[in-house]
């Protein structure tokens, strides 16, 4: 038994927040890189929706290790309908041409947070191509943040 009270887990009083992997902590960056994540069921198996098909998810994905930490996680931010380049340096339309990330994509709000706290986003952006490998070595703080559905809850 421990000493923390149990409370009420259903009062908003008591309700939980921020809490992601890196919630308030630094970060060592050891991989940047954009790539497809295909979702599995917890037996490994391929999760499928409703046409049969695997479900995926363009990501700029973000390995590291936290200070005072061992173990490398990873954290990984949605590009939307974006897909990552061959060389997972960056990411185009499904057609091959440039484009930017949509203001609400998750990967949009870590780049914003990344230039808010003095990160320098342009070095992200080499001879006008994107190159995400560059942030790996920096030191970043992650802050979580709350997120809302589309019903803006």
């Amino acid at each position: 038994m421990t000493d923390k009270q149990y409370v009420n887990p259903f009062d908003s009083d008591n309700f939980a927040e921020g809490g992601g992997l890196w919630d308030g902590k630094t970060v060592t960056i050891t991989g940047s890189k954009t790539t497809i994540d295909q979702f599995t069921q917890k037996d490994g198996s391929p999760y499928l929706n409703e046409k049969g098909e695997q479900v995926r998810q363009h990501v700029w994905a973000i390995t590291g290790i936290a200070d005072g930490e061992d173990k490398e996680r990873r954290q990984a931010y949605s590009i939307g309908g974006l897909v990552p380049t061959a060389d997972g340096e960056g990411f185009t339309k499904a057609d091959g041409t440039p484009d930017v990330l949509h203001k609400n994509s998750s990967a949009a709000k870590f780049s914003d947070g990344l230039k808010q706290g003095g990160f320098d986003v342009d070095t992200l952006f080499v001879n006008g191509k994107p190159r995400v490998s560059v942030l790996i070595g920096a030191r970043v703080t992650f802050k979580g943040v709350d997120l809302l559905d589309k019903n803006g809850k």
